[in-house]
């Protein structure tokens, strides 16, 4: 039988149970305690303020990106963690040390944005394995339109070659087939075969492009590159020939570019009095703990 203080004991209990606990967290973040599998609500959005600062900034230009930095780094507490592979860039405010971590939810992402002509020279380009764009004639005539002031053309020699010349030949596009037979004679038998081979011409009297230049910023804020890019034929029986261009040494230039980048980084900091970040900034990514 229970007796009268055990009884007032799991009624005390059964009330505490049902109630709501409020509480403030060691990093003054009030919350509650509600009954139901004891689950903790935070009650920080209904204060006037938070409790600390929380956000994301995130921009294309590397100069903005200082700027924010500058007026955001919060003293020693700030890191850069520099990816040239992705061509971006993380500051995150607050990330504190070993001995005094943060939470680090305040950070600034760059990440520079591929502009219109890098881009299209990118997307449209053709290897055989991963990407195979290809062009029909009018369809290189309109990208050869568009990206003019980006293009220069040139023949078999590497004379250059107007564009008003290289838009005729595009356009004048004949395929070409030729017989020729040969023979071969031995001792005791001898064999004959026919062999056919496809020409690529152009009708009027210039000769096709056999590779042109693109020259562009790859993104904003960053030196002018040039690409070569060599012109090739894709022949299919039965079909019209359709054109398509291999950017040549693609790998190394974007290498170049991600070495550009991290300069380009180091000394946008030194500009805006940031010498100690700069040199103190990490290559590669950065994720907080769980």
């Amino acid at each position: 039988m229970i007796d009268k203080e055990s009884l007032q004991f799991l009624q005390d209990q059964f009330i505490a149970a049902s109630s709501p606990t409020s509480r403030s967290s060691p990093n003054g973040i009030p919350y509650l305690v509600l009954p139901g599998n004891v689950t903790t609500h935070s009650l920080e959005k209904f204060l006037s303020a938070p409790v600390r600062f929380r956000g994301e900034f995130t921009t294309h230009r590397v100069s903005d990106f200082a700027a924010y930095v500058q007026a955001n780094q919060g003293g020693p507490e700030a890191r850069i963690f520099v990816d040239p592979e992705t061509i971006s860039a993380t500051a995150i405010f607050g990330l504190g040390s070993h001995d005094s971590p943060g939470w680090g939810e305040h950070q600034a992402i760059l990440r520079p944005k591929a502009l219109p002509p890098f881009s299209a020279l990118l997307s449209s380009a053709y290897d055989g394995v991963k990407r195979t764009h290809t062009f029909t004639q009018l369809e290189f005539l309109d990208f050869m339109a568009d990206w003019k002031p980006f293009l220069s053309y040139y023949d078999d020699v590497g004379a250059e070659i107007s564009y008003s010349l290289a838009v005729k030949a595009v356009r004048s596009i004949t395929v070409q087939a030729k017989q020729q037979a040969d023979s071969t004679i031995g001792n005791l038998s001898n064999s004959r075969a026919s062999l056919e081979s496809i020409d690529i011409k152009a009708r009027v009297d210039c000769a096709l492009p056999e590779s042109f230049m693109f020259s562009c910023e790859p993104y904003d804020e960053f030196r002018e590159r040039q690409f070569e890019c060599s012109l090739r034929a894709i022949i299919k029986e039965g079909a019209p020939p359709r054109l398509a261009y291999r950017i040549a040494g693609l790998d190394v230039k974007k290498l170049e570019i991600a070495d550009e980048f991290v300069e380009k980084l180091t000394d946008t900091f030194r500009v805006y009095d940031m010498v100690t970040l700069a040199e103190s900034s990490f290559i590669g990514t950065f994720k907080n703990g769980q």
